[in-house]
């Protein structure tokens, strides 16, 4: 064969193979960019989901849910009443704040109410610069990648063998198959080295600048932190995370839902010393994400603080606490 024509054969065997690809892809739609599937489960979030969600509150009223995965399965379903999720956003000032500022009066007046998560942990370091342009309508995404091609394998193959430990659901939110799945014990004996947090000034500015957008839009907010396990919450740099809420408050942010250590949840154990409120050594399960909502998120203000005296207050108790549990 001639040089030539071997290296057209080439490029056209090429151009046609990523063409199937990007037919199988767009066809499955593992990343939900077009209308869903009713029989298919999806397994796949990107920041770009939330383009549809931006659409929705244009017709529907919703409570809208930031955070991370401490809080991606809070569902429509789980709070009884219409909600999005945006974990996929990663509980990032920049990208929450993008997605607000492009809002108009009608999306703004259909917020029911916000539930943010400050995780701290998901604030340190730099962010990506990619913004998304919420004018824009949906279109094919012509540009491929591994990561895509093996979300669509995932996709296709999940589907075909019913097997699969979560999928996602319309509203953005994650649900468990195995909603109590549960960790055993962890380490006899935590580690000893604190937990320290290198939070950049220009995160600290965008949340306040985020609760500058709710106040100004007269939208009620709640702001929570995860709950912790035991063995993870002794660890922790309450000087640090003292410090970071001090200048959160100062700036603005003035009421706090501090959950970093819950009673008879961040220290639940069975009779075999198992963690049964946490899936990881990160993360509630189900099942306890659903009583932390309706027990402490919704209702409860015991772990609400609403001024400097009363934030330290709450850090002299978490201070005691780990004591407590580091006397053996």
């Amino acid at each position: 064969m001639r040089p030539k024509v071997f290296t057209l054969t080439v490029l056209v065997s090429i151009l046609i193979m990523y063409g199937m690809s990007l037919s199988i892809y767009t066809g499955y739609d593992p990343e939900q960019r077009y209308p869903r599937k009713p029989n298919d489960k999806y397994f796949s979030y990107t920041k770009e989901y939330s383009i549809k969600q931006f659409n929705s509150l244009k017709d529907n009223r919703a409570t809208l849910v930031f955070g991370t995965s401490q809080i991606h399965s809070i569902s429509s379903e789980m709070m009884k009443k219409n909600i999005l999720n945006f974990h996929n956003l990663y509980c990032e000032p920049g990208d929450i704040l993008n997605f607000l500022s492009q809002l108009n009066s009608q999306q703004i007046s259909n917020i029911d109410e916000i539930i943010f998560l400050i995780d701290i942990s998901s604030l340190e370091g730099k962010k990506d610069s990619y913004f998304i342009d919420y004018s824009e309508t949906t279109t094919i995404d012509f540009k491929l990648t591994w990561k895509k091609l093996k979300e669509t394998y995932v996709h296709i193959m999940s589907n075909l063998n019913n097997e699969y430990s979560h999928y996602l659901n319309i509203d953005g939110s994650m649900t468990l198959v195995n909603p109590s799945q549960h960790i055993g014990r962890p380490m006899k004996k935590p580690g000893t080295n604190k937990f320290t947090y290198d939070i950049l000034d220009s995160q600290i500015d965008g949340l306040v600048e985020i609760n500058n957008f709710i106040r100004k839009n007269n939208i009620k907010v709640t702001y929570i932190t995860p709950v912790a396990i035991e063995q993870v919450f002794v660890r922790y740099d309450l000087n640090s995370l003292h410090d970071f809420y001090v200048k959160l408050m100062k700036k603005g942010i003035k009421s706090l839902n501090l959950f970093y250590f819950i009673d008879n949840m961040s220290n639940l154990q069975n009779r075999e010393f198992d963690y049964i409120a946490f899936k990881d050594a990160g993360h509630l399960n189900q099942v306890y994400v659903e009583k932390w909502l309706h027990h402490y998120i919704l209702k409860n203000t015991q772990y609400r603080v609403n001024n400097l005296a009363e934030l330290k207050s709450y850090f002299e108790g978490m201070s005691k606490k780990q004591k407590e549990l580091t006397i053996d």
